[in-house]
């Protein structure tokens, strides 16, 4: 059954925009369709500002990192604006090899409770945004090659007669999320106002006039900054961020998660 490829991502550090278009890819190839992939983008706020409707004859994959074993809280309101017409979708999600909890099946109850139809769904591992310690450099080759065959798989059954998906894991009620923190990376000497890290926050977090002036009540602590910075002159300096990775660094550098796919 050929479909309309559309991949929906949020990817502030880009790994999560990395498997999700390997996904989708495949999946175009195997269909003869690798020119009519659509990509959407949300990761800056000018482009979550409005809903989407998708109908029968696409196929969305959509990506979001996991944050604290949930879908980010404020990517919610913007996917109810998202509407299905018993559209598949493919619900992914990508976690810095501690775990993943409820957020895959939050993000597929998401889709669902839209009008969607979730056909398939997966869980990948990426770079932690506290520590390039840990799962350092994934997705690697490995995770893509892995994506790579799970939109071979995804494809197959898009051959036969398709059947929804089932349970995936998870929880419902949703792990509680706690109140985060007030914290922003500060800017060292270093900075030569080039403000790449102005065009790379996903919350606008960072005053465009002074980069040096960081909005805590916005950071959502993702380290967009830190790591597109080229001078290296952003980093986070609270004891609070420094105690949570030294514990995310002692309890979850190994031993290495892999992919989970489920179909």
């Amino acid at each position: 059954m050929k479909k309309h490829i559309k991949a929906l991502y949020f990817s502030p550090t880009q790994g999560t925009k990395k498997i999700v278009r390997e996904i989708a890819q495949e999946i175009a190839q195997g269909m003869d369709a690798t020119k009519d992939i659509i990509e959407y983008d949300i990761t800056l706020p000018s482009n979550r500002e409005s809903g989407m409707t998708f109908d029968q004859d696409d196929l969305v994959i959509v990506g979001v990192p996991v944050y604290a074993g949930r879908v980010p809280g404020f990517l919610v309101p913007f996917f109810e604006k998202i509407h299905g017409q018993r559209t598949w979708v493919v619900p992914v999600v990508s976690y810095g090899n501690r775990a993943y909890d409820d957020a895959l099946l939050e993000l597929k109850d998401l889709f669902e409770h839209n009008g969607f139809i979730s056909l398939a769904a997966g869980a990948f591992v990426g770079e932690h945004s506290y520590s390039d310690a840990i799962a350092s450099g994934r997705p690697n080759t490995g995770d893509l090659n892995f994506a790579c065959n799970f939109g071979q798989m995804i494809t197959k059954k898009l051959s036969k007669e398709l059947t929804p998906l089932g349970e995936v894991p998870g929880a419902y009620p949703y792990k509680p999320k706690k109140p985060g923190t007030l914290m922003a990376p500060i800017t060292t000497e270093e900075c030569n106002n080039c403000s790449i890290c102005v065009r790379q926050c996903p919350m606008a977090a960072i005053n465009q006039e002074d980069v040096r002036s960081v909005d805590s009540t916005l950071c959502i602590h993702c380290n967009a900054c830190v790591k597109a910075c080229p001078q290296g002159a952003k980093r986070f300096e609270d004891e609070q961020f420094q105690n949570i990775r030294q514990w995310l660094l002692e309890n979850y550098r190994l031993p290495a998660c892999q992919p989970e796919v489920f179909l």
